[in-house]
Formats: C-alpha cells, structure tokens, sequence
C-alpha cells in the first residue's frame, strides 16, 4: 500500500518570487496572460482545469469582495471563491486591458488567435508554458510542474497556522483526509530522523 503523500512538490518561497517577479512586455498579450495565470494559481490554489472554465459572468462582488465562481469536484453548484487584491491590481488588470471585455458567456483566459479570441485555454497549453517558465527559471524538476502551485498555496496557508479546514474549502478538497497529508508530510520532513545522522 502506498503511503499517503504528493506526486508534486510544492515550491519554495525563493521559487514563488522568482514566477511573480519575472518581468513581461505589458503590451504582449501572450506574456500577460501567461504570467496572469501563473499567478493566479499562486494565488488562488485552483486546478488548471477550473481556471480554463472560468468565464465573464463568474467574476462578481459580495459585501465588497472580489469573487469568482467555481464549479468544482463533488459540487452540483457553483461555489463562491475569495480573488486576491494583490493579484488583480498586479496582474489581472493588466491582462484584461489587452483582452478586452468579453460577453457574459466568454471565457475569461483565452488564446491569443485573433480569430478565435473566444477559445478557452486548454488543460495540457497551461501546463505547457507553466513546466517551461519553471525552465526558463531554472527551477523545473519532474516534480514541480502547474499542479504544484496548488500545493505551494496549501503549503503556504499551513506555515501562516490557516486551519485545515479553510484550507480543504479553499482548495475544494471532497475529504479532509486529503488536506491532512499536507500537514502529514510537512512535520514528517520537519522531524525526520535524517536530521539526527552524524558520523563525526
């Protein structure tokens, strides 16, 4: 039986700097948007499947709040999801100045294919540019592609003492089984008998 545990790595906080900070041409729509969605996932924990869904009529505002709506795993409605301020001012914005305000019923993240503005990203294009931005940055591995932003955010919100169960909601976990193994493999690696190895 397998123990329980991650595919994917989660990222470190000098690998988190280096995808937010590195620098696009504003006026290049495939830069923006590529660096929009990075961000996003950073941002926000979502799978790369539920960002390619999202459309215009999902993005709204509760009690002065930012949101989008998500239809995730195990839900038969569309569930309300917090957006980061941080990540609309510094990289939403910019993208949808160059994409420009679509209908209702249009994908929010499309291609750049002037003929076809309306086509949703696809799943493995996303994954795609992720894996080579990591690349790019030198910080790629096996076992760090797009899916591990989300768990770079579920690590994150744990170090910040964020309660499993905020953090399964977030992350739209059917099991809080699921969100334990963060918390599982992160005092494991912190208390691992490895540490106490010497030969001097």
């Amino acid at each position: 039986k397998r123990e329980p545990g991650f595919k994917k790595d989660s990222l470190t906080l000098e690998e988190v700097e280096l995808l937010i900070d590195y620098e696009v041409d504003l006026n290049n729509f495939v830069e923006v948007r590529n660096k929009a969605v990075i961000t996003f996932l950073l941002y926000s924990g979502m799978r790369v499947g539920e960002i390619t869904n999202i459309k215009f009529q999902d993005v709204g505002e509760r009690n002065g709040v930012k949101i989008v709506y998500l239809k995730r795993k195990n839900h038969s409605e569309k569930v309300p999801i917090a957006l980061n301020d941080e990540w609309i001012s510094t990289f939403f914005n910019p993208y949808l100045r160059l994409r420009g305000n679509g209908t209702e019923d249009d994908y929010i993240f499309v291609t750049d294919a002037t003929n076809s503005l309306g086509n949703p990203l696809k799943n493995d294009f996303i994954s795609r540019f992720v894996t080579k931005k990591l690349k790019e940055l030198g910080i790629y591995t096996p076992r760090k592609t797009a899916h591990s932003l989300r768990h770079t955010v579920a690590t994150n919100l744990l170090e910040q003492g964020v309660s499993l169960h905020k953090i399964k909601e977030l992350l739209g976990h059917s099991s809080i089984k699921t969100t334990e193994n963060y918390a599982r493999e992160r005092d494991r690696l912190k208390d691992a008998p490895e540490h106490l190895i010497s030969y001097k």
